[in-house]
């Protein structure tokens, strides 16, 4: 103190501010150098990292706005233009991903990148390569197929989304190396910032102190100054600095004022520009963290080091879960070593792996992902990070399941349908020939499926079908295959059978059980099947002869009574191949004139005149000659010829009843038989009175004779048929009474008018005391019902005379005569009373006539 006092006023004033000068050039100069320091990075942050990320995010940007613009055109808007307007329009875009390459490309752009950013940049390269090509080929056939155009724009969708990851990791990299650096920066800033503070404080101090000593020779300018360094210390820039001073001293320090100010200003502003860095970066982690497919990033070691949001909705983990920890985590025990050594082998040599791999959720569930891992090396080719971006495909396959199971399984009873049997019989027949056993395939089919059907309804059916599967399940071993066709129509393949005879017992087997009840919505149904057998290698070698001839051993089967089996046989094949030959005739008689009708008279007993002719129709085989319909009906029914054939009988009845008619023939009534299958046809009470109209035919002169067995099959339905028919004035008839069972009470409602009694039952008459009480109590009960009778196949005088004496009113057969061809009908309908010799006195027992 002494010493200050000392020395002169000049002096003294310039004691202070010297000190504090000295002290604030080395803090300004400590604060230049790290600003200049910090500057310098940031300027190469800006001119290498911040360049090359926007150049990349504009570029990803526009390539992004062109793709949604593509898709939009290909995917969405393909109905609203034509394919021209559609490649016109897409054509600039396709230019525009061209350009987009070109600048990616860019040399400059390439040249700021480090070697790791231009090995992502290579696959980035590739990758938008490879979603041009396919962009390209779908705006080429939009022109040629939009479907395939389609397909082609989903590719590049796929071939865009492995842009957008390899896009993603390229700027994880530069967020990287740009973090490092910022650290760096934030560093040098905090030790600078340490170090002007002290220096402030020593210079702040040392000012005080002086300041107080000095107080009263220190001027109003340097008071002032003090004032600004504390409000600029505070971190108020808003402050304005004394203007120039006449003192030298007292400029320098304005002067130094001026530029703490300004440093302080710049770093504010490098401050900023590196928060706006971070910005993007932010934005980009923002795009890891909301992405929809899980996302795990693993060190070199395996340990997890980040997990998006993704990841923790698809496993069940949380990051605090998962942080730390391997990818073991998930592991579901699924897999055996050798498919992680090959995993790991992958991303060791080509730095990628991806594929299915199951995985265990946290709760323990197991669930598959599509998985797609990368190996991220530094620029010495060390492994640094490890990449796994993965989806949950669990939908996915449960939708591929769902699919396979409708393409291979029948919906209603949930067996393997034709197209399964097909590949498990095939695999069944390569094992067959392997081990040299036999193998067979038994065939089922219903035999009264549609009577339950049309009777108790689809839904029955149904159940039925479903009840039938698990009974023939039950059946067999778990080896064999059971299948439905379609239909009521069933296949087993029975695998690995020591002889035929292990066939025929399973086959015993199921139709035994087949044949039980099925309780069905509150009914006991029955039905019964019907089965052919087919052995490999003695029946055939290949799935399609086995399966054809167990085919043809079941409508064997079929024909020899139902409810029984057949094995196959050759000459089963041979029959198949003139039924074919038949069919095929049949299938052009209608054409070529080959059908013809005959007619046979039938004849009052009382009056000795005839009252009608049935038509009979009759099939002229040019090595067979004419045959009776025993021979071919069945033929018709099977294959459906007979709706057009029964529509021909009914129109060439009708025209040969008009033709008589216009002679001058008097022919009371014409008979008409009607097939069961024609008579459910929708159409069938049109057809017949268009016909009857068109040939200008009195209904009531039309008697149409259906079979008792086909009425019984469907009553209600029946019945509402024929009440339209007998409100048009047809006659109805049921023909071979007494074959099937009939109900009584159906009996009296349908709108019948005659009973014709079956053949069979006149035909030992009066020999066989069965018949002869049968007979009575059919002509008893159509008496009582007011119905008229008929009898069949009259063959004897003595079956005459028990049937005029018991009151049989209407006779017909042999005894009076064939049927006949239209020339031999109608000379007999020209002739008057032709069978008085053969009736002869006339003998009433009892009863009356009825009109």
């Amino acid at each position: 103190m002494f010493l200050l006092k000392r020395l002169s006023l000049r002096s003294k004033f310039l004691v202070a501010p010297a000190i504090a000068l000295l002290l604030m050039v080395l803090l300004a100069m400590i604060h230049l150098m790290t600003t200049l320091k910090q500057h310098q990075v940031l300027v190469n942050v800006e001119q290498s990292e911040l360049y090359v990320s926007d150049q990349m995010i504009n570029l990803f940007s526009r390539l992004s706005t062109t793709h949604l613009f593509i898709y939009d055109l290909l995917v969405n808007q393909s109905a609203d233009f034509s394919e021209e307007q559609i490649y016109e329009n897409g054509k600039p875009h396709v230019y525009s991903i061209f350009a987009i390459e070109k600048a990616m490309a860019d040399a400059e752009l390439v040249e700021k990148m480090k070697e790791v950013e231009r090995a992502h940049h290579a696959n980035l390269t590739a990758e938008l390569i490879d979603y041009r090509s396919y962009v390209i080929s779908g705006l080429e056939m939009a022109t040629v197929d939009r479907a395939l155009a389609i397909h082609h724009m989903q590719r590049a969708t796929e071939h865009f989304n492995r842009v957008n990851k390899q896009y993603l990791s390229f700027l994880e990299v530069i967020r990287n190396r740009v973090n490092d650096k910022l650290v760096s920066v934030s560093n040098d800033t905090n030790i600078s910032l340490s170090y002007s503070l002290v220096i402030f404080l020593i210079a702040l101090l040392s000012t005080v102190v002086i300041a107080v000593f000095l107080s009263r020779l220190l001027s109003d300018d340097l008071g002032h100054l003090i004032k600004v360094m504390g409000r600029l210390a505070s971190g108020d820039k808003n402050i304005d600095i004394p203007t120039q001073s006449s003192s030298k001293e007292v400029n320098a320090l304005v002067n130094a004022v001026k530029v703490f100010k300004q440093n302080q200003l710049r770093l504010e502003q490098e401050i900023n520009e590196r928060k706006a860095v971070e910005a993007d970066l932010q934005l980009a982690a923002s795009v890891f963290e909301y992405s929809m497919e899980g996302i795990m990033i693993t060190d070199a070691d395996a340990h997890i080091l980040s997990v998006n949001k993704a990841f923790t909705d698809i496993t069940g983990y949380s990051a605090d879960d998962a942080i730390g920890k391997t990818p073991r985590l998930l592991r579901s025990n699924l897999h055996d070593e050798s498919f992680y050594q090959k995993l790991w082998t992958s991303l060791g040599q080509e730095g990628k792996w991806q594929g299915e791999i199951k995985n265990r959720r946290k709760d323990g569930e197991i669930f598959p992902v599509w998985s797609n891992i990368s190996t991220v090396r530094d620029e010495h080719d060390q492994v640094r990070r490890y990449i796994n971006i993965f989806t949950d495909i669990t939908d996915k396959k449960l939708s591929e399941e769902h699919i396979y199971r409708l393409a291979h399984y029948d919906i209603l009873t949930g067996l393997p349908n034709r197209a399964l049997l097909q590949q498990r019989l095939q695999q069944a027949l390569l094992l067959a020939k392997r081990h040299r056993h036999k193998l067979a395939i038994l065939f089922l089919d219903l035999d009264r499926f549609k009577l339950v059907n049309d009777t108790l309804g689809h839904t029955v059916g149904d159940q039925l079908l479903q009840q039938v599967g698990k009974q023939l399940i039950a059946c067999v071993r778990k080896a064999d295959t059971v299948s439905r066709l379609g239909g009521d129509e069933f296949v087993i393949i029975l695998d690995d059978l020591s002889s035929t005879d292990d066939a025929a017992q399973i086959a015993t087997k199921v139709l035994e059980t087949l044949s039980r009840p099925f309780n069905l919505d509150g009914h006991d149904v029955y039905v019964t099947a019907s089965a052919g057998i087919s052995i490999y290698p003695d029946d055939g070698e290949d799935a399609d002869h086995l399966f054809k001839n167990a085919d043809t051993a079941m409508y064997r089967a079929k024909e020899q009574g139902k409810n029984t089996y057949r094995f196959y046989t050759e000459e089963m094949n041979m029959a198949v191949s003139e039924r074919l030959t038949f069919e095929s005739q049949l299938r052009r008689a209608l054409d070529s004139g080959a059908m013809c009708l005959h007619y046979q008279p039938r004849v009052d007993l009382q009056r000795g005149c005839i009252v009608g002719m049935e038509a009979l129709l009759r099939f002229i085989d040019p090595v067979q000659g004419t045959l009776a319909p025993g021979r071919f009906i069945s033929i018709a029914e099977d294959t459906g010829l007979i709706i057009p054939i029964g529509h021909w009988v009914v129109r060439a009845a009708c025209e040969q009843y008009r033709n008589w008619c216009e002679q001058g023939i008097d022919v009371p009534k014409i008979s008409i038989n009607i097939s069961g299958r024609q008579f459910m046809e929708a159409s069938l009470v049109d057809n017949i009175s268009e016909i009857v109209h068109d040939n200008g035919i009195d209904a009531a002169n039309i008697e149409l004779e259906l079979t008792e067995t086909f009425l019984m099959e469907n009553p209600k339905k029946t019945i509402t048929i024929l009440r339209e028919l007998k409100a048009l004035g047809f006659k109805i008839a049921i023909d071979d009474f007494g074959t099937a069972y009939s109900s009584l009470a159906y009996l009296k409602r349908f709108p019948i008018d005659k009973l014709k009694i079956d053949r069979s039952f006149i035909s030992d008459i009066p020999d066989n005391a069965d018949d002869i009480a049968i007979t009575k109590a059919i002509i008893a009960m159509a008496r009582n019902l007011n119905l008229w009778i008929v009898a069949e196949g009259v063959e004897t005088e003595a079956q005459l005379a028990f049937l005029r004496a018991h009151g049989c009113e209407e006779v017909q057969g042999y005894y009076f005569s064939r049927p006949l061809a239209v020339d031999a009908a109608t000379k007999l309908l020209q002739t008057k009373r032709p069978f008085d010799h053969l009736i002869g006195q006339e003998t009433k027992v009892g009863g009356i006539r009825r009109i």
